[in-house]
């Protein structure tokens, strides 16, 4: 019951800081509107469209849960993974999370943007945590989600993966900009990673849920619902093949996940 309650608040408070007070902080001192998201049709202004839609089906997801079991029931909540070990973990993983990004929003200071901005150039900046990460505020995002499912596993949450995909397209849009107006920032990248230090703490979970779905004699599908999505994880994803592979290195897998770690 106290979960019920404490996770929507806990989502409003990650929205206050992971955007709304970051945004209000750098219009304020700046006087420039931070969100460079518009209503031209083209690809950056479009993955703005779907991140909105992430977050309206982020807060359905919660406030479902939350409100109403019944409701929660339609989501399809996968119940054997309802478990205290998991719900413990996305604790964990939200709160390191939501630290995270308030200490990679308070480096970034008035550099802040969501988006791409053409008009007005910003401070690189390559101190804190963004020496170890070149994305630590996307690094967070992704962490957030995951964390979510690890307490809220349904089919809905198949927007994880969604998110990350999404988020790997932004930040390719940005590098491109970035690189084609700052040698600084190329510098920056041969020297900083991306969002890849996220993989292995991922990857390690991943393993976790399948051998504790394999216990339960349950049919599982890995942890976003590749199994409902009709095409070939091999071609759409291969970039995140490449990351996974080298990790999965225990031949004792089991073979519930051998069955829906197909693409392996």
């Amino acid at each position: 019951m106290a979960l019920k309650i404490y996770l929507p608040i806990y989502l409003i408070l990650y929205m206050l800081v992971a955007f709304v007070i970051p945004t209000y902080r750098t219009y304020k001192q700046t006087g420039i509107n931070p969100i460079t998201f518009g209503k031209h049709d083209n690809a950056h202004n479009y993955i703005g469209f779907i991140m909105k839609v992430l977050i309206v089906l982020l807060f359905i997801a919660v406030l479902t849960y939350s409100m109403s079991e019944k409701m929660y029931s339609y989501l399809v909540p996968i119940s054997y993974l309802q478990t205290q070990t998991l719900t413990i973990t996305g604790l964990a993983l939200i709160h390191i999370a939501l630290v995270w990004i308030t200490i990679a929003q308070f480096q970034m200071s008035n550099s802040w943007r969501i988006g791409i901005d053409e008009k007005n150039k910003t401070k690189l900046v390559t101190y804190g945590v963004f020496s170890i990460s070149r994305n630590p505020i996307f690094l967070g995002m992704i962490l957030s989600v995951v964390g979510l499912f690890f307490i809220v596993p349904m089919r809905l949450h198949f927007l994880t993966i969604t998110t990350y995909i999404i988020i790997q397209i932004q930040i390719r849009l940005e590098e491109d900009f970035c690189k084609s107006n700052d040698q600084d920032y190329v510098n920056y990248k041969l020297k900083t990673k991306k969002i890849n230090i996220v993989w292995n703490t991922n990857i390690y979970m991943m393993q976790k849920v399948i051998n504790y779905a394999a216990l339960r004699k349950k049919k599982f599908t890995l942890m976003l619902g590749l199994n409902i999505m009709n095409f070939s994880i091999t071609i759409k994803f291969s970039e995140m093949i490449v990351h996974i592979h080298p990790y999965i290195t225990n031949d004792k897998l089991a073979d519930i996940g051998k069955e829906n770690l197909w693409f392996l």
